[in-house]
């Protein structure tokens, strides 16, 4: 039992301690486990304090090769790290956590990196912003080398600190090893079975240990590692840089050369290498051309940094010489102690030829400025002189010495002077330029106290972040004597003008005025019973009548023109329907000589146009009149051509295409100007003034159009004008025109003998005048009385019995413009109606219409006004209904030997067929033919087929009946050709009835002739 007992307590002490043992033995597991857990912490943390600095390095070689070259490849490694760094940090912090010497460290480390990184950020926003300089001022300054010297000797002493920790954790990390190497092998004696697993198990543990410091050493070999490639990137930065790079150690002996300084210093790395610095970086004063100061040993002596002199030069190796300028800056420790210098060079030959060019540039700039005429003169913000040139001596008679740095304003009078600075402090504020960026004209004051006009033109400029102007002052004192002069002969010039306009006026008014009286009385005459040769006298006075007015109004149109006063008034018109009235109008002239006069409108043309149809009828009636003046036999063609059509118009061509005599190469270089014709004879033998091409001319030029002749001598003329006329919507309206010919012999009164017709007021100082105004009203069916000034004419229309005045504008006592102001006044002080007042002048100038709509008129006849203008505004204004279709209502009386009037002009017919038997044969044939030609047109209209065929028709039917002189189935065939030019079938098939009621006036009549046995002449 005792040996039980004592082999139980034997075995239960060996059991106890076993179990004691097991327990030290865990014990010291888990503190060898934990020395190992704070030995891998330990080495983590070197490897982040290594990762830390690595960083920092390649941030600052990146940094540097940029800002060296230039090379924005060198910011890989900067712009890779930047950002990892303050997590560095950070991580760093973290696992140093509970180590309050290593926090300290760190809150020493912290601002030390962000100011690093403040400048690094500062440097290269320098450098990115073309401020280059600043930035290697910022190197230069040695203040980012400081920094990060500091932080090296930071983070060396952060190491140190852990690898003083590092051992202290691997000492007690073996000793704990032995212990529980120890309490294993006691154990094992006790318990060999438990002593194996025990060594077992601590075997493996131990091994899995050693593995774990075996990756601890391995990446602390590779942060080795990649200082030693960062050491190497450095290096290879150095030989990128375009600087020179020159290292010494602390005795002054060079360690390192990069590409640029063995170029420029002649020595290898190889060669240089333990040489002293005075050796390899020999270097003089410039102008001197001694010996200039090293700062090397200075550097090493006081851990500072020196720049080098100006004017410095390096002699290599060879004897070669290039200016240099940089700066020599201490090499630290981590304990913060002198181990080396560096000198950093580059050659500035470039620099000072670019220094020398500018000096060489302003000399130039500021000798051009001398040589300048003008002032130029350069003030600050405080509007101080800065700058003048030598103009300024001349013009203002300062020495440039007095007025620089003087206030601008003692150059200027008052009272500019006093308020010149708050005209520069406005801009300034508000930035609102009244002078600046523009020219304007001033008055300065020379130092005598003289004032001279003067032109300034100021602009802006800014140098350093301060604004600049520049003022250009040029004297204009002649140009100013010289406007005045101009301006005396200018109204001189309008002065004359003035009275030009007004003799024009006169004269308008003195031979218009009998003009005028003249051929109104003609057109009364014509409308009176007259034999043959009474007949043809008429017509000749009436031409030579017409052809004088032509002559004045070609005057007085070239004198519009000349002045610029002639307008155009733009309208609605219809193309072939000008062409019709401008052909009507000359058709007689054309028949007198045995010519054919047709006109001719492309199809294709639009409905209506928008032109001034006065001017345009101007120009083609000068140029049908011309043909008929200058064509003996054959024919003249006018035409309206479509060359092309556009968005919203059309091109046209209008021509006037003669048979006639034709001009010669030689003249048609002078035909178009005024007073010239073709020879002198030309007047003589055709008459007119040689100024109505050069009007076409001027009027074609004021509606941007184009004109040509084509001629030659024997084969005729072909005048031609090109417009682009806007096409229009609305229908063209008809134009009325004055014929040349006495052509107005069926005039449809407005009222048949009314006794109640109204009476109209004629007043005009010209007896004449007077009388035929007062004919032509009565001929038109009303009632008429006459005054003979304004002041009989106002004393009329008190009594309340006119219902529209007609007057002359220029006459003595009261002229028209009086008496309408005055008949306004009373009208509008005793609230009567308004009576309609029409102005009847011979003053065609533009500004007449003006001057009557001001005086309070209603409308203006232009004399000679005939019956059918008259006619058109008495309508207008009394607003009567008369009509001028000539199957409505009795006609006025013509002449031809007191025969009525009837569906035959006979003076037409006469001038073809003379004899009055063989007139009556041509009116049958042609009542045969019109009926066939009536059928045909009818059927044609009624199936509403084959326009052209139909617009053909009426062509032949009206050239026909115009040959007989059936001047009203002429007009009807007209009206239906041109609706079928339009493609209008119903307004072709309603002008039928006009055509049927025309035709059936011939056949009563043809019917009287062969009953009559003749026709009575």
């Amino acid at each position: 039992m005792k040996t039980a007992s004592k082999i139980a307590l034997w075995f239960g002490s060996v059991g106890l301690l076993i179990v004691l043992v097991a327990l030290l033995s865990f014990w010291l597991f888990r503190q060898s486990e934990d020395a190992d857990r704070w030995q891998r912490h330990t080495f983590r943390v070197l490897e982040k304090s290594n990762g830390l600095l690595s960083s920092l390095k390649d941030t600052e070689a990146g940094q540097r090769g940029y800002l060296l070259t230039g090379d924005k490849g060198f910011l890989a490694p900067y712009l890779e790290v930047r950002d990892s760094i303050p997590s560095q940090l950070a991580e760093l912090r973290r696992l140093t956590q509970d180590n309050p010497v290593q926090k300290r460290r760190l809150d020493v480390l912290d601002p030390l990196v962000e100011a690093k990184l403040l400048e690094m950020r500062e440097v290269l926003a320098l450098y990115g912003g073309q401020r280059a300089e600043d930035a290697l001022k910022i190197l230069r300054s040695g203040s980012g080398k400081r920094l990060m010297d500091e932080i090296r000797a930071e983070l060396n002493d952060f190491d140190r600190l852990e690898g003083d920790l590092l051992e202290r954790r691997t000492a007690r990390f073996r000793m704990d090893l032995s212990l529980l190497l120890i309490s294993i092998s006691i154990v094992s004696l006790l318990a060999v079975g438990l002593a194996l697993v025990a060594v077992y198990i601590v075997y493996r543990e131990t091994r899995l240990r050693l593995r774990a410091k075996e990756e601890a050493n391995k990446a602390l070999s590779d942060a080795r590692d990649v200082l030693r490639a960062s050491e190497e990137n450095l290096s290879v930065t150095l030989n990128s840089i375009g600087d020179g790079v020159l290292a010494t150690d602390a005795e002054g002996r060079v360690t390192r050369l990069n590409a640029v300084a063995e170029r420029l210093v002649g020595w290898s790395q190889m060669e240089a290498a333990g040489r002293p610095v005075e050796d390899v970086f020999h270097i003089i004063n410039q102008k001197t051309r001694q010996p200039a100061f090293l700062p090397v040993a200075e550097t090493l002596a006081q851990g500072v940094t020196y720049g080098l002199a100006n004017d410095t030069v390096l002699i290599a190796r060879d004897g070669s010489e290039c200016p240099i300028a940089d700066s020599c800056a201490p090499i630290l420790s981590r304990a913060g102690e002198v181990i080396g210098t560096v000198l950093v060079f580059r050659d500035v030959s470039r620099e000072y030829a670019t220094q020398a060019a500018l000096r060489e540039s302003a000399t130039r700039i500021q000798a051009i400025l001398d040589t300048v005429v003008d002032v130029i003169i350069t003030i600050d913000e405080r509007g101080i002189i800065e700058t003048a040139n030598l103009a300024s001596r001349s013009l203002f008679g300062y020495e440039v010495t007095e007025i620089i740095g003087q206030n601008i304003r003692m150059l200027m009078p008052e009272p500019y002077r006093s308020q010149h600075d708050g005209y520069i402090g406005r801009y300034l504020a508000t930035g609102e330029a009244h002078i600046v960026g523009s020219g304007r004209e001033v008055v300065g004051q020379r130092k005598d106290g003289s004032v001279f006009p003067m032109c300034l033109a100021v602009s802006e400029m800014r140098l350093e972040g301060k604004c600049r102007f520049i003022g250009v002052v040029h004297d204009i004192t002649e140009r100013k004597q010289a406007e005045q002069k101009l301006f005396v002969a200018k109204e001189a010039a309008e002065l004359a003008n003035r009275a030009k306009d007004s003799f024009l006026a006169t004269m308008s008014h003195e031979i218009r005025t009998p003009l005028t009286g003249m051929l109104g009385m003609l057109e009364v005459l014509s409308l009176t019973p007259l034999d043959h040769d009474q007949d043809e006298t008429l017509g000749a006075v009436w031409d030579s009548g017409r052809s004088l007015l032509r002559i004045v109004n070609d005057i007085l149109d070239w004198s519009k023109i000349e002045e610029g006063k002639l307008t155009l008034s733009p309208q609605s018109i219809s193309i072939p329907r000008l062409l019709q009235e401008v052909v009507h109008t000359y058709s007689r002239v054309a028949s007198s000589k045995s010519l054919l006069l047709w006109q001719h409108a492309d199809a294709r043309l639009g409905m209506a146009h928008i032109v001034d149809p006065l001017r345009l009828s101007q120009v083609l009636n000068n140029f049908v009149s011309n043909a008929l003046r200058f064509t003996q036999s054959g024919e003249i063609e006018l035409r309206a051509e479509l060359l092309e059509r556009l968005d919203s118009s059309e091109r046209i061509r209008f021509s006037v295409k003669d048979t006639g005599i034709g001009i010669a190469k030689e003249v048609r270089q002078h035909l178009f100007q005024r007073y010239r014709q073709e020879s002198a004879d030309t007047a003589r033998m055709y008459g007119g003034t040689g100024l109505g091409l050069s009007i076409c001319r001027r009027l074609t030029d004021l509606m941007d159009g184009q004109l040509e002749l084509d001629s030659e001598p024997g084969r005729g003329s072909t005048f031609s004008v090109t417009f682009t006329l806007p096409v229009s919507a609305m229908p063209g309206d008809r134009m009325v025109t004055s014929s040349s010919e006495v052509t107005h012999k069926r005039i449809q009164p407005l009222l048949e003998g009314d006794a109640d017709a109204p009476l109209v007021l004629a007043v005009d100082d010209h007896p004449i005048n007077r009388d035929l105004l007062v004919r032509q009203i009565e001929l038109l069916g009303l009632r008429a009385e006459a005054a003979e000034n304004g002041q009989v004419a106002l004393a009329l229309w008190r009594e309340g019995r006119f219902a529209l005045v007609i007057t002359d504008c220029h006459m003595p006592e009261m002229d028209g413009y009086a008496l309408t102001q005055e008949i306004r006044r009373i009208e509008a002080r005793e609230r009567l109606p308004r009576t309609p007042i029409i102005a009847w002048t011979a003053n065609a100038l533009a500004e007449e219409n003006e001057r009557c709509q001001n005086a309070g008129m209603d409308a203006l006849l232009v004399k000679p006004a005939d019956l059918s203008l008259l006619k058109e505004a008495l309508k207008k204004w009394l607003h009567l209904s008369g009509t001028d279709l000539p199957q409505s209502a009795a006609l006025l009386q013509t002449g031809g030997g007191g025969q009525s009037p009837g569906p035959i002009d006979y003076a037409a017919l006469s001038q073809a067929v003379p004899e009055p038997a063989e007139q009556i044969r041509v009116l049958r044939d042609f009542q045969v033919h019109l009926r066939a030609d009536r059928a045909q047109l009818g059927g044609l209209l009624e199936q509403e087929e084959d326009r052209v065929k139909g617009e053909r028709t009426a062509h032949r039917m009206k050239g026909s009946s115009r040959m007989v002189g059936a001047t009203d189935i002429a007009s009807a065939c007209a009206v239906i050709e041109q609706a079928m030019r339009e493609g209008k079938w119903a307004d072709a098939r309603a002008a039928m009835m006009g055509l049927d009621e025309a035709i059936k006036r011939l056949e009563t009549h043809c019917m009287e002739l062969k009953e009559g046995n003749g026709v009575n002449q």
